[in-house]
């Protein structure tokens, strides 16, 4: 009799072990899925940031020989020979040259998309950790906002890592350079040297 009473106590404590069992085999493979995943999204992270840098590098780089040549990344149409580089006029002989905010946008865009793919480095310190990446065609376009030149990269990213597989398209750099105004100021002036071309207004370059 008693051992009859004992089965059924046996019978619970086997579905009891048998639940938890199952619970925490569901749990510990829940919690690998995520770390998976988590991990996959850092890379992909990573990934992003290291172009988004290079953007920012690229750009920098960029704004700093336009700076230097009057406005141009590349050869200056009618330059003056400094010293140290070539720089371009807003004024010669007579009549405005500068070319329009939007011509200096394209030659800032042209000199992110020839610096990018040499910034990158082909993503070498990835594929040496087991990464496949191949990489589309790029696009890039230059916005000169108020108090930054914000420049936004088009460019498909495709990445593979085992039977893992994700892309990424979009980057972006802000640089706190204000070309905008600083174009206008110039374009200001050159306007000024065509209506009084014996005249430079001093109160003016001051303000």
């Amino acid at each position: 009799m008693k051992r009859v009473q004992v089965t059924p106590f046996i019978v619970i404590g086997f579905i009891i072990f048998l639940f938890l069992f199952i619970f925490y085999s569901a749990d510990k493979l829940q919690n690998k899925e995520f770390n998976e995943k988590t991990i996959e999204l850092l890379d992909n992270i990573a990934i992003k940031n290291y172009v988004d840098n290079c953007v920012r590098q690229s750009s920098s780089d960029a704004l700093l020989l336009m700076g230097v040549q009057g406005g141009y990344a590349y050869l200056v149409p009618i330059p003056f020979h400094a010293y140290a580089a070539d720089i371009g006029y807003g004024y010669y002989e007579g009549i405005s040259v500068l070319p329009s905010l939007q011509t200096f946008g394209r030659e800032l865009s042209s000199f992110v998309e020839k610096e990018l793919n040499s910034c990158v480095r082909d993503f070498e310190p990835f594929k040496q950790q087991g990464y496949s990446i191949t990489t589309g065609i790029m696009s890039v376009e230059t916005t000169f906002a108020a108090d930054t030149t914000v420049v936004n990269v088009n460019w498909q990213v495709k990445i593979e890592k085992g039977d893992k597989k994700a892309a990424i398209s979009g980057f972006s750099a802000s640089v706190p350079v204000r070309f905008k105004k600083i174009y206008e100021t110039v374009k200001t002036i050159v306007s000024k040297e065509e209506d009084e071309p014996q005249f430079v207004d001093v109160s003016y370059l001051k303000s």
